[in-house]
């Protein structure tokens, strides 16, 4: 009996960009100030007057100031939604294929965005009248840009977006993106 093989299933992993992001911009933000407040201090033998105003309120704050319940709130807010965000699944980069018959139902068939789009721009620019051609995917949108001479370019839209309609749909995906087309 011969063994098929079979790819393993799409694995969904967290989009952890905007926590990271956060918090580098967070921690460059720290090494900026401390930096600055070294430079100061090495100059002038002390430390900047905005900075030695924080450490002296600081050190007279008490835990039930409402500064440091503003400031706890703020910070457990920040920590909360850093925490949804490195859990919460990430955009797909690619559009889904209906599986071909025969095949198992629970197995996922992804094409790339990049292989969708460059598909695309390749054959908008076999057409007639078309000069070249840039196409981005947002979304569910696929979003064309055609470079043309043609005198009636409200016609070829028509026709460009019945066409790359007919050969997106050939393609055979679970959802067909909406196309939007522009000339100029």
């Amino acid at each position: 009996m011969s063994h098929r093989y079979m790819s393993p299933p799409l694995v969904r992993r967290p989009s952890r960009t905007a926590p990271v992001t956060i918090l580098g911009v967070l921690l460059v933000a720290g090494g900026v100030v401390a930096i600055i407040a070294a430079i100061y201090r090495l100059q002038n033998g002390s430390l900047p007057q905005w900075l030695a105003w924080g450490r002296g309120h600081m050190t007279t704050a008490s835990w039930l100031s409402n500064i440091a319940l503003t400031v706890a709130i703020v910070i457990g807010v920040i920590a909360l939604l850093l925490v949804i965000w490195a859990f919460k699944p990430g955009r797909t980069s690619g559009v889904f294929l209906k599986p071909a018959e025969g095949a198992p139902d629970n197995r996922e068939i992804v094409m790339d965005n990049s292989d969708l789009t460059g598909w695309v721009s390749r054959w908008i620019n076999e057409e007639d009248g078309v000069a070249s051609s840039s196409v981005k995917r947002r979304g569910n949108t696929l979003k064309i840009n055609v470079k043309t001479d043609v005198n009636d370019p409200e016609v070829m839209r028509d026709q460009l977006t019945r066409r790359v309609a007919d050969r997106v749909e050939s393609l055979g995906l679970e959802q067909s993106p909406n196309l939007k087309v522009r000339l100029r």
